[in-house]
């Protein structure tokens, strides 16, 4: 066996509850596969299903941000149009500030 043939391989080992494994193990003699192979089936499954997560957030968090940023712009635009140049009080003594109001 080549040395590169022995680096596409990973040697794991992990902690298994007694009766998860007892029952794995009855699982597979049953259905006539190794541990190893229903083992990566399981984890490509596992990577499949948190990739397709993982775009449907980036979808979802991209239309997040889409109608964010349009309410952004419809809010500026309406401050821009919305917009009143501020009063400027006058000072003339010519007009009693009463009658204004009447």
């Amino acid at each position: 066996m080549s040395n590169q043939a022995v680096n596409e391989y990973k040697l794991i080992n992990f902690n298994v509850p007694v009766h998860v494994i007892n029952s794995f193990d009855h699982l597979v003699r049953y259905k006539g596969v190794s541990r190893t192979s229903q083992l990566l089936h399981l984890m490509e499954d596992f990577m499949r299903s948190e990739q397709l997560a993982l775009n449907k957030d980036h979808e979802l968090n991209a239309f997040i941000d889409s109608v964010s940023l349009n309410e952004r712009q419809k809010a500026k635009q309406q401050l821009i149009d919305d917009y009143e140049p501020p009063m400027i009080p006058s000072a003339s003594d010519d007009f009693d500030w009463e009658e204004r109001f009447r």
